[in-house]
């Protein structure tokens, strides 16, 4: 990208024109990407003073504050799911087996811990085909659903290998 057009996209980038001289920030052996990164890096204190002189949001005070937003956003996104989860969760029926201590609902054994209860199903490993880059890759895929009172939970695997595949 010719060095003027670069010049003219960092101006309108940070909204700062004559008062830092462009011209000899930009490299124009550079590529756009490269040289973005080396005024993020070498020159971001002189680009913050001319936006706070002009009576500008800083890059700083951007950052902070698209942060903020979008911790925001995943705060209350995670609130409606919760709400979600806890209106649409239905009570599971489930079969109580006095032996063992286990229920199972749905192929789902659950079995009671001292902290709460352990859910586990015995599933076939299916075959699953990936093209990537004009190749096909062959891989073992699990699908489940799950209640939505689970999101969030951590999921342990375990894969039972018979000798002869070791």
């Amino acid at each position: 990208m010719p060095k003027n057009l670069q010049i003219f996209l960092f101006k309108k980038r940070f909204g700062v024109n004559d008062t830092i001289d462009w011209d000899a920030i930009v490299d124009e052996t550079l590529t756009f990407p490269e040289n973005l990164r080396n005024i993020e890096t070498d020159h971001l204190y002189e680009i913050e003073s001319a936006q706070h002189q002009l009576g500008m949001k800083t890059e700083s005070e951007k950052k902070v504050e698209l942060e903020a937003e979008l911790l925001a956003k995943h705060d209350e996104d995670m609130m409606r799911e919760q709400a979600e989860s806890i209106l649409e969760a239905e009570p599971e029926e489930a079969i109580v087996e006095e032996d063992t201590g286990s229920v199972e609902s749905n192929g789902w054994q659950i079995e009671q811990t001292e902290d709460g209860e352990t859910h586990s199903i015995e599933i076939e490993i299916e075959p699953h085909q990936v093209t990537a880059k004009g190749r096909e890759y062959l891989y073992g895929r699990i699908q489940l659903s799950l209640d939505p009172k689970f999101i969030g939970l951590i999921a342990r695997v375990i894969v039972a290998v018979p000798k002869e595949l070791l």
